[in-house]
């Protein structure tokens, strides 16, 4: 081996925060794995990489020794080609910043950051043969994986896009339209009291109004291109242009619809709003505890224990509530794509209001 390894000094900054494959004094992290992934995708990759350039290290060196080189020699001769090699991804920045994004670009890195376009690069000649060399996985199984992920894009967020679709229509726009009913007939009672002043004390009710009518527009104008979009990526057959369909055509109208709710949120009285508030996700009033502070973490998990938390609990009906609502959507589509077996074992037309049992009876506990 080597005879001596040179002092490195370590970073005095949290890496951890700043870059998804961290150096952290005496390991590396790879904390690019998202919150809802199974880690062990990432880890079949990075391990078998590890194993091919272990490989590929060891023969090079073997080759230079063969060659007449000295150990030492040999092993800095190709340290230094992969150091060169590997220069254009050694960034000390903030790794998930805009800076780092445009100097990728600039090095002439990978920077797609959309997920079906990113699965192909499982497919990629080098990936293809990576995988093959080390006996890890063949074309035709990366192929396979492939069209499971794709797959799995594509219904996660269909069923995003059908409950946001009906969150909107009967949920949002519903308690929009009765709050502008309400600044309209507060507006028309001013001027049929104060005739002209009335209308000037009523401007900002007549700017609400106005402001309401053009969220409303958009969401429903929205919900409907979304719906078509999705009929159309539905009719693909290939589960990669399917859930490149889904990316570029539902995944906008859904940002769209979201902006625009957002800006009802906003405008709405607080008292009529059916969903939890952003603020109310973190700060939340309670009529018998006073202020409640909870965490997102606290919300969504309903195995809470301790004074502290039953507290916590007690001030979270309403977002509690908004995430039971939400389960019950998203276990009713579920169940409405899932064929109904008949007794014989033949596959039967699931009964209208099949999903009751399972949804309509679901009772919320407060303790």
């Amino acid at each position: 081996g080597l005879a001596q390894i040179p002092e490195l000094t370590l970073d005095n900054t949290d890496r951890n925060r700043t870059s998804p494959f961290a150096f952290t004094g005496n390991r590396f992290e790879f904390r690019a794995v998202g919150s809802s992934a199974n880690c062990a995708s990432a880890m079949i990759v990075l391990n078998a990489a590890v194993a091919e350039q272990l490989a590929d290290f060891h023969s090079k060196v073997e080759a230079r020794l063969a060659a007449g080189e000295k150990l030492t020699d040999a092993i800095l001769a190709e340290v230094r080609v992969l150091i060169k090699q590997s220069k254009a991804i050694h960034f000390d920045g903030n790794g998930y910043s805009e800076e780092w994004q445009q100097e990728a670009a600039r090095r002439g890195l990978d920077c797609e950051t959309s997920a079906p376009r990113m699965f192909d690069a499982y497919l990629s000649p080098e990936s293809v043969e990576m995988f093959s060399k080390t006996g890890v996985l063949s074309k035709v199984e990366l192929e396979a994986r492939n069209e499971v992920k794709w797959e799995i894009y594509t219904k996660k967020i269909q069923i995003e896009a059908r409950v946001l679709g009906d969150l909107a229509l009967n949920h949002i726009i519903p308690v929009a339209t009765r709050y502008q009913s309400t600044l309209v007939d507060n507006l028309v009672k001013l001027r049929e009291l104060l005739g002209e002043r009335g209308s000037q004390i009523g401007a900002g009710d007549l700017e609400a109004i106005e402001k309401i009518s053009k969220h409303i527009d958009v969401i429903r104008k929205t919900v409907h291109d979304m719906v078509q979009a999705r009929k159309q990526a539905n009719a693909i057959t290939s589960e990669r242009e399917k859930a490149i369909a889904y990316l570029d055509n539902v995944v906008p109208a859904m940002e769209t619809i979201r902006y625009h709710i957002d800006k009802l949120e906003l405008l709405v009285d607080n008292e009529m709003w059916p969903l939890p508030k952003y603020r109310e996700l973190l700060f939340i009033r309670s009529s018998q505890e006073g202020d409640v502070y909870a965490s997102r973490a606290h919300i969504s998990s309903p195995f809470l224990y301790g004074s502290t938390q039953a507290r916590m609990w007690r001030g979270c009906d309403q977002a509690a509530q908004t995430i039971v609502l939400l389960q019950r959507k998203i276990w009713q589509l579920q169940l409405w794509a899932r064929p109904a077996v008949s007794a014989d074992g033949k596959t039967a037309q699931p009964r209208a209001g099949s999903c009751r049992h399972r949804c309509g009876e679901t009772e919320f506990r407060s303790r």
